[in-house]
């Protein structure tokens, strides 16, 4: 059984069955951000299904930072390409704050080392101030498309799908060596 990382209120911990309710509101919170800088359809955009959620959980791929025995952010990973990847990172903005976020992706960089993975990656906004400029804080670069294997290239035509402006979106990269 893996131990949580503790520090002060928060602890880190792989997610259980349990929190799925609890991260899909965080979901559909933190995407609320988008309404204050005019972003209405990534506020309004469907979030994970509860079908996704445990499928990320029975995985071992979806960890969550808790306040007291409740989640209050989260990161979903999977490997795409044979890379690790970040496919969602929400804290909810009563938490925020708190380094929920670096620790969550520290965390999920640490899930990608375990299996092998060279980097991690991750499909974020160019200019939304805690997208990409936050990935740079964390050491993330950009990452050009022709570096795009097939299934990073399925996720970004899957992204355009759901009318997200692709024009405002990169891939990011971080090493893991």
């Amino acid at each position: 059984m893996e131990r949580a990382c503790e520090t002060a209120d928060y602890a880190i911990r792989v997610a259980h069955a349990g929190d799925v309710d609890a991260i899909g509101q965080i979901e559909r919170e933190a995407a609320l951000r988008f309404l204050a800088i005019g972003m209405p359809s990534v506020a309004e955009a469907p979030c994970m299904t509860a079908a996704t959620v445990l499928s990320l959980i029975a995985h071992g791929a979806l960890f969550v930072a808790t306040h007291g025995d409740r989640p209050v952010a989260f990161v979903a990973c999977c490997e795409l390409d044979g890379l690790g990847h970040v496919a969602e990172l929400d804290v909810s903005l009563a938490h925020a704050g708190h380094r929920l976020g670096a620790r969550l992706v520290e965390r999920s960089l640490t899930w990608a080392r375990d299996r092998g993975c060279p980097r991690m990656t991750l499909v974020t906004f160019r200019d939304v101030p805690w997208n990409a400029p936050y990935y740079r804080r964390l050491g993330f670069t950009d990452w050009g498309d022709a570096k795009l294997g097939r299934e990073h290239r399925a996720v970004w035509r899957a992204q355009a799908a759901m009318g997200l402006d692709m024009s405002a979106r990169l891939v990011m990269v971080r090493e893991l060596a």
